[in-house]
């Protein structure tokens, strides 16, 4: 469905997209679409598959008028923007390359019927300089003539272009179209005019929710409200103990991390390996045990209790990503380069999860972590 929608709307004569300029970027780029929030406001964005009736163009008629088809439903697993946030939360188009441009699409259901129309836009020139805004169509046609409304530079949108990205405003789009709105920004390739990667997003009138609001633990400015927030929204925790606490503080047992990972991975199927460690388990470690034994992460001497120390948190990790390969050795002094977690070390500071601890010049290897500095951990390594 989203390829089609998008192709569909492409393929019209008018431009019914907000388009943003390409970039001279490095050919080799590889474009990805996220949501970013502001730093340490630990909003939580929700992920939903929702259902939607959209009526989308099928051609321009003769005198401007734009001919709709008949509502099609679409099954889309949507991100939620809240607009109360304003601009804390931005929807980031980066690695575009030179052949690359962006898209904005947007459909509205006005009445609340369920039935989204295409919202239209289009301009006097292709810089976009003089965007204009057509209202919801309410017939099965819509008259350009006349109807037009100049709503604002790209700028005032909130897309803010830079070399090789896109930065759109979730409140600014709320502006643009208003709520219920189904949005669908492509990354889409010049020559081809095909989307090499897309989003989908519903804008709705909630109030923002944060990590504050689920635990009393982890303030709004805290260093861990971003990585806690990070593994609510993508079901990795739920709290620790008390329903309305995380524990940052507490120590993180090594049948804990492997949950972690285990969850962030998708929690993959499969054969999951059973032995003495799956059956010495908890209940509710025993799919993280099994699956890391499979992938040769833990031997016979696993322990569900033995505490996580930073060397083994990062050397999961890095496991579990398939122990990719590091460029050069890390320069701490405290880390022995024929360790076992010596290159998982280095690796994890080329991919910015850990830049040391107290000094520069030291990892602290045997540490126990926390439940924080192994979300954090993972916030990193993940959500890219």
């Amino acid at each position: 469905m989203k390829k089609k929608l998008f192709s569909l709307a492409l393929a019209l004569a008018l431009c019914l997209g907000l388009a943003v300029p390409t970039f001279a970027a490095n050919a080799s780029s590889s474009a990805q679409i996220s949501v970013q929030t502001r730093n340490k406001s630990g909003i939580i964005l929700e992920k939903k598959t929702d259902t939607f009736q959209l009526r989308y163009p099928t051609g321009v008629k003769e005198g401007h008028n734009v001919s709709y088809k008949a509502p099609e439903a679409a099954f889309e697993e949507t991100v939620h923007l809240t607009p109360m946030a304003g601009g804390d939360i931005q929807v980031v188009c980066s690695g575009l390359g030179p052949e690359q441009g962006v898209y904005v699409f947007a459909w509205t259901d006005p009445d609340g019927d369920g039935i989204y129309g295409m919202r239209l836009l289009n301009s006097e020139n292709w810089d976009w300089t003089d965007t204009k805004v057509l209202p919801v169509p309410q017939g099965d046609t819509f008259d350009f003539t006349g109807s037009c409304k100049t709503f604002a530079t790209p700028e005032d949108l909130g897309l803010t272009p830079s070399d090789g990205s896109v930065s759109i405003s979730a409140g600014k789009l709320y502006e643009m179209f208003g709520p219920s709105t189904y949005v669908e920004i492509a990354v889409y390739d010049t020559k081809t005019m095909e989307a090499d990667c897309y989003e989908h997003f519903l804008l709705t009138g909630e109030k923002t929710k944060t990590v504050a609001n689920i635990f009393t633990d982890v303030p709004a400015g805290n260093w861990v409200s971003d990585p806690v927030a990070w593994a609510v929204q993508n079901e990795i925790t739920n709290g620790y103990g008390a329903k309305d606490k995380f524990a940052p503080g507490v120590d993180c047992t090594e049948a804990q991390i492997l949950t972690f990972l285990y969850r962030a991975e998708g929690k993959p199927s499969g054969v999951i390996v059973v032995n003495a460690m799956t059956q010495a388990a908890a209940e509710a470690y025993k799919p993280a045990v099994g699956w890391a034994s499979l992938h040769h992460m833990i031997d016979k001497d696993f322990k569900q209790d033995t505490p996580c120390t930073r060397a083994q948190a990062v050397k999961f990790i890095w496991q579990a990503l398939g122990e990719p390969k590091a460029e050069k050795a890390s320069s701490f002094t405290d880390v022995d380069k024929n360790a076992d977690y010596a290159e998982a070390v280095s690796w994890a500071v080329e991919q910015g999860i850990t830049n040391g601890y107290g000094g520069s010049d030291t990892f602290a290897p045997d540490r126990v972590c926390n439940r924080g500095e192994i979300v954090t951990f993972l916030y990193r390594a993940y959500r890219k």
